[in-house]
């Protein structure tokens, strides 16, 4: 008989992990839970006109930054499998969201090995993404000072699809 959990420190993964918060460890498989989590998660809140995953926002990206920096791309937002897309506004109102966060992609990027991250040009990219993601996602009218992607347009696939893409890109890239 399994033991009984009393306290709410953790999460249970799709592959049925217990992911500690608090102490957050790699585990074998993690690559496969961190892609299912967010091909299940759309981005803006859910506020697009179709669905959008994680997934493929991070996928999209890790095609577009230069090749050094395509596996970070890909796993930038990886945390977001262990504490869900938060959006950022809501994410300036806690330090401790940012640090959890923080602690859980920390772990991630040193288990698969990706270290000297330029912060700042990943960041940049996140920022062309999302103005791509407005102009393409939503019904945005609004001034924003960040550029979309001229001669790309997002037109989103499905959540199974964008799991393959993301895990068929990670392997891709680990070669």
């Amino acid at each position: 008989m399994a033991d009984i959990i009393t306290c709410f420190d953790f999460i249970t993964t799709r592959s049925g992990h217990i992911f500690k918060l608090s102490n957050p460890q790699p585990y074998y498989g993690m690559i496969y839970d961190i892609a299912w989590s967010l091909s299940m998660q759309c981005r803006f809140c859910g506020h697009t006109k179709y669905f959008y995953s994680v997934a493929e926002h991070c996928y999209r990206m890790s095609l577009e930054v230069p090749k050094a920096y395509a596996l970070a791309a890909l796993l930038h937002d990886a945390s977001e499998a262990f504490i869900s897309d938060i959006p950022k506004p809501v994410k300036e109102l806690s330090q401790e969201i940012k640090e959890l966060e923080d602690n859980i992609s920390r772990m991630i990027m040193e288990h698969f090995n990706i270290s000297h991250i330029d912060y700042d040009l990943l960041h940049s990219w996140d920022l062309k993404m999302f103005a791509t993601e407005l102009r393409d996602l939503l019904d945005f009218d609004g001034q924003i000072s960040y550029q979309a992607i001229d001669n790309y347009i997002i037109e989103p696939v499905s959540q199974q699809r964008s799991m393959r893409d993301y895990l068929d890109r990670f392997f891709e890239l680990r070669r």
